[in-house]
């Protein structure tokens, strides 16, 4: 476990809002609202908003509560902590009072995810922009994505050259919850027709988002099964969560395995999004975690939350190169990294990190790095910014009444003249 910043701090009221329900099927972003608000939960008066009303958690140990996106977060919050696009830009207006002081968790660059719709990456780049200007505090998930949200902050006025960058931006990864659970029990092997004692399971944790490629994964595996038939690589999240938001290829990937003979043979796809409470007894089963992405923004920017979990069971990863978690694979040694669409590369790759003794030293490894994305390591500089809040150091720029609002037209103008047929942005 991580150092504990200081004592805990009575009085100050933090909302942490759910992008989308709370259950027990909910994808990352609902899973890092959660995460982060248990861990605020340890220092300050949190409460977990839900969007949703409908599964309950009971045994979270949170103050959870109903929130409709069409209504303002009570006043009475100091804090509200919020993933941007579910949250509504106007009540982002409110930062020209005293309080809630706004804190805007950009760790999901869904700009890069949006690229192929041009009229939703329009939206999202202008909201992308309100939220940058009106944000009090930024979280991001990377070295690299906190120069990207600097940099956009610099481009739209929210930030001079005498402000220091852990003010206004805070790296704060994606996070797991610490020690693993000793009890586990067999989900795989010899309970899926197909996975037997004895073969090595290379698992893909999460869904097959449209921005992945698990074709390379495939196609490695096809030309590895001849040389060592007892590989079985399983997709966990065959089916996404109706409410995900993010359209998955896994149709396409379940055709690709097909056609080339190894469904439900070498490849395999779970066929629901196994609860996250669930998640460890698949993780405890696996040799390798893999991940393949193509090259582009999005592989830059990316922070791949899943394989947190890998780390979190002491599993070795493999990944396409780039990004933050590729990054930490790469200085920790605690598996190994591909260039994009390499699939010779990951036919290597594979083939060395199943080797027994250099599997054993990047599980070595896993055990001394581990809490590194220990969420309460990851919170801390959330946590800082709230102590900062609390103790009354933090202030607020002063600005205009008018200013806001101008800034918001700016956001929403042009998303209604497209509506209206007047005109489509450029």
């Amino acid at each position: 476990m991580g150092p504990v910043l200081g004592s805990p701090v009575s009085g100050l009221k933090v909302l942490v809002l759910a992008p989308l329900p709370l259950g027990q099927r909910a994808a990352g972003p609902v899973l890092r609202a959660i995460g982060l608000a248990r861990e605020l939960s340890r220092h300050f008066d949190v409460t977990l908003g839900d969007p949703g009303g409908g599964e309950m958690l009971p045994d979270l140990p949170l103050q959870i509560m109903p929130w409709n996106r069409d209504h303002r977060p009570p006043a009475h919050f100091d804090v509200v902590v919020s993933q941007g696009t579910a949250y509504p830009a106007r009540h982002s207006l409110a930062r020209n009072r005293r309080k809630p002081y706004q804190v805007f968790d950009l760790y999901d660059p869904l700009l890069f995810e949006s690229w192929r719709d041009p009229r939703q990456s329009a939206h999202l780049a202008g909201l992308t922009g309100l939220l940058l200007r009106r944000a009090d505090y930024v979280l991001c998930a990377g070295e690299r994505q906190r120069d990207l949200w600097l940099g956009g902050m610099y481009v739209h006025g929210a930030v001079d050259g005498s402000s220091r960058i852990e003010d206004k931006v805070g790296v704060v990864p994606f996070g797991h919850d610490g020690e693993f659970p000793d009890q586990t029990r067999p989900v795989l092997r010899g309970v899926v027709p197909g996975i037997e004692a004895g073969d090595k399971v290379l698992l893909w944790g999460g869904g097959l988002w449209r921005w992945l490629d698990p074709a390379t994964v495939i196609e490695a595996l096809r030309q590895l099964a001849g040389e060592n038939p007892r590989l079985r690589l399983v997709f966990l999240g065959g089916r996404a969560p109706a409410d995900a938001g993010a359209a998955d290829a896994t149709a396409d990937a379940r055709a690709l395995a097909e056609g080339q003979g190894l469904l439900n043979r070498f490849v395999f796809f779970n066929d629901d999004w196994v609860p996250w409470r669930e998640r460890h007894h698949y993780l405890a089963e696996a040799d390798l975690a893999v991940c393949a992405s193509g090259e582009g923004p999005e592989n830059t920017f990316a922070f791949r939350t899943r394989l947190v979990d890998a780390v979190w069971a002491g599993v070795p990863v493999v990944t396409t190169r780039g990004g933050a978690i590729a990054e930490f694979v790469d200085r920790y040694q605690v598996g190994r990294t591909v260039a994009a669409g390499d699939v010779e590369g990951w036919v290597r790759v594979l083939r060395d990190m199943l080797d027994r003794d250099r599997a054993a030293s990047a599980r070595r490894r896993l055990q001394s790095c581990r809490d590194v994305l220990s969420w309460e390591t990851c919170a801390q500089p959330l946590v800082g910014f709230c102590r900062r809040v609390a103790d009354g150091s933090y202030r607020r720029a002063p600005e205009s009444a008018w200013r806001p609002w101008f800034q918001y037209a700016q956001y929403k103008l042009p998303a209604l003249v497209a509506r209206y047929g007047r005109g489509e942005r450029d």
